[in-house]
């Protein structure tokens, strides 16, 4: 599988945690508004959700319950595929039929 890989900035980007849950690699990240969890997207079409330990970033690890996430506020929106921008998906379509995604919370739309 893939990593995503926690650096830190302060410290010459040291990295100070692997998350390994992706099955392949990662197309799509975004951060919560309060910086404790991560979303990915992935080539496999997954979306996999990190709680991110804030005092011990080697602690973060996958939040195996995506349903419990479902109303967090994400200070990006980059995921094609997450509970956001479902309306963007026909029963039809595959994974190469939207390639990018943004959220605008302020007027409630998705851009495709």
């Amino acid at each position: 599988g893939m990593v995503v890989c926690l650096l830190d900035t302060t410290s010459s980007y040291q990295v100070v945690s692997t998350l390994k849950s992706s099955n392949s690699s990662i197309t799509s990240l975004d951060w919560s508004s309060d910086s404790r969890q991560l979303r990915t997207n992935d080539r496999a079409y997954e979306l996999l959700f990190y709680n991110i330990d804030l005092e011990n970033p080697s602690k973060s690890k996958q939040n195996p319950h995506a349903t419990s996430l479902r109303d967090v506020s994400w200070a990006s929106n980059t995921c094609a595929l997450s509970w956001g921008t479902q309306g963007v998906w026909d029963s039809d379509m595959d994974g190469t039929d939207v390639n990018a995604v943004d959220v605008c919370q302020a007027l409630g739309l998705v851009v495709s």
